[in-house]
């Protein structure tokens, strides 16, 4: 799988992870275990994104550290 398609795929999948938490949480009642493990999930996916990215731009040009801490 070429890099922009394992980018894109792994940011569809943190966008449903991050959807799926979302709605999870919006029920009175819901799973712990489940939503910490979806979080776990988001988190890691976001982290392969972040390399990812970091390889395309280069060591020293990086917005990890500007990133919105709610998108994790």
């Amino acid at each position: 799988m070429s890099y922009q398609l394992r980018l894109h795929d792994l940011e569809a999948t943190h966008e449903k992870l991050k959807n799926q938490v979302t709605d999870m949480q919006k029920h009175t009642h819901w799973n712990d275990h489940a939503l910490k493990q979806l979080k776990k999930e988001k988190l890691r996916i976001k982290d392969q994104i972040y390399r990812l990215q970091k390889l395309d731009q280069g060591p020293e040009d990086t917005d990890y550290d500007r990133a919105d801490i709610n998108d994790y």
